[in-house]
């Protein structure tokens, strides 16, 4: 299978001046990609070793000491693996993407038992220490049975050798000690491996960062100044980006957004809930044919090929006296350029209406700070907030609701609660909030939804 990438769309306006381009390009080998939320390495606060320098592929590879979780013993060697083909992964607790693809890497140590050696990476400069990836150990393993990766913590040295700005990031070091490849996720499988140990002689695409800070594929003479207009769209993996968001900010002015391999229907939500606050995945419909595009999930068949060739990285700039209207005009520009038509649209729906059914004074704030924050793993813990704070998480945290939730409390003063938010039967959530005086409860609203369409078919189904 081979990921394809389309350039929908890129236009850069300075004055009266219009560049466009239309392309469409592919790159080879199977795209075996983590989630949509992979996230850049926090690559700044490594100390400086001045005896170290970076590799490079065909160089020799000092004999690096690793601090090892899961693994017969607490300290291990590069040695130790001589007449292996070694794969360092280097991951951080914080990095889904890194997670996506531990499940890939511990199916491939075990097919390679005895000729590969997969170690983990995890750098001291990610912000784990070695007390958080060891509880992070006994979450995963409890629920992934039989894991058996090391992993290296607190790393200092591999992440000089092998430098890097995006995770995950991976090395392969041949059996004779010599780096084989420096490259990404979709690199590393069977085949790739098998071809490694035969000394096939094929060489894994590298892995490129880009600069995510910088407009995308824009040259370093762009002059992002107030006059710029600058937009581009890409459909397909970008390798060299991970996945994420950032705000782009002109003279500390929010100018613009970019999306870094991001699902469709993420960056539509995203957009029209800066247009309509109240906007969350439940007040979406999919007018579509194939509603399964725009969204991933857990169950999709084939994951690495959908991931591989349904998601989008998007950047896109305003000039300074349009910056007021940046996401209305995301949203028109995002039309323009992508299969899809994105438009509100009143309708009276279903949903869930948080009312009061008792004395609202007993959850009222006691004062102090503003605290949101989970104990316990599943214990949500709300100080000195507004209900419809309550509400919108509710909208985007608590899956096991399906519906809008909408606030017909009319309370105005701020509260104090404590919930868990781990529920899978609705009717236990309801005695929760019975308890605090407050309960939920099925109605029919006019609500403002957010619509997405193919643009150029008109489905008769319609899906959430």
């Amino acid at each position: 299978m081979k990921g394809t990438r389309q350039l929908l769309g890129l236009c850069l306006v300075i004055g009266m001046t219009i560049v466009g381009n239309n392309l469409a390009f592919t790159q080879g080998a199977t795209m075996a990609r983590a989630t949509p939320n992979y996230i850049p390495s926090r690559n700044t606060a490594a100390p400086v070793h001045n005896e170290i320098r970076a590799l490079s592929i065909g160089d020799k590879v000092p004999d690096i000491e690793f601090t090892l979780i899961n693994y017969p013993t607490t300290k291990a060697s590069l040695s130790d693996f001589a007449g292996k083909l070694v794969i360092l992964d280097f991951w951080a607790t914080w990095c889904t993407g890194c997670l996506h693809a531990f499940p890939k890497m511990d199916s491939l140590q075990k097919e390679f038992d005895g000729r590969i050696q997969v170690i983990l990476i995890n750098k001291k400069n990610t912000g784990d220490d070695y007390n958080k990836v060891e509880r992070f150990y006994e979450k995963w393993k409890a629920k992934h049975k039989g894991f058996v990766l090391p992993s290296a913590v607190m790393d200092t040295v591999a992440g000089i050798l092998f430098s890097h700005t995006l995770i995950p990031h991976y090395v392969i070091i041949g059996p004779d000690g010599k780096v084989k490849a420096i490259t990404s996720s979709d690199q590393i499988n069977k085949e790739s491996i098998t071809k490694l140990l035969n000394n096939d002689g094929k060489q894994l695409i590298p892995k490129k960062d880009l600069d995510a800070n910088k407009p995308l594929f824009a040259s370093n003479d762009l002059p992002i100044n107030e006059n710029v207009a600058y937009s581009v769209l890409l459909k397909g993996w970008y390798s060299g980006l991970g996945s994420g968001a950032q705000f782009r900010y002109v003279d500390n002015v929010v100018r613009g957004r970019a999306f870094y391999n991001t699902e469709i229907a993420s960056i539509y939500k995203f957009i029209a809930a800066h247009i309509d606050s109240n906007i969350s995945f439940k007040r979406m419909v999919y007018k579509v044919k194939e509603p399964s595009l725009l969204k991933w999930a857990a169950k999709t068949a084939a994951p690495d090929e959908w991931l591989s060739n349904n998601l989008y990285t998007y950047d896109f700039i305003v000039p300074a006296q349009k910056a007021y209207d940046l996401y209305p005009l995301m949203l028109a520009n995002l039309n323009a350029h992508s299969d899809y038509k994105g438009y509100f649209e009143k309708k009276k729906v279903k949903c869930l209406a948080l009312v009061k059914i008792g004395d609202a004074e007993r959850i009222k704030t006691k004062g102090g700070a503003y605290i949101n924050k989970t104990v316990d793993g599943n214990v949500k813990v709300l100080n000195n907030i507004p209900v419809s704070f309550l509400v919108k998480l509710l909208n985007d945290d608590v899956k096991a609701i399906s519906l809008p939730v909408i606030n017909e409390t009319r309370i105005e003063h701020p509260v104090d609660l404590k919930l868990r938010f781990d529920f899978t039967d609705l009717s236990v959530f309801r005695q929760e909030l019975n308890s605090q005086g407050l309960d939920l409860i099925e109605v029919k609203r006019e609500l403002n939804m957010f619509i997405i369409e193919d643009k150029n078919l008109r489905s008769n189904s319609t899906t959430k």
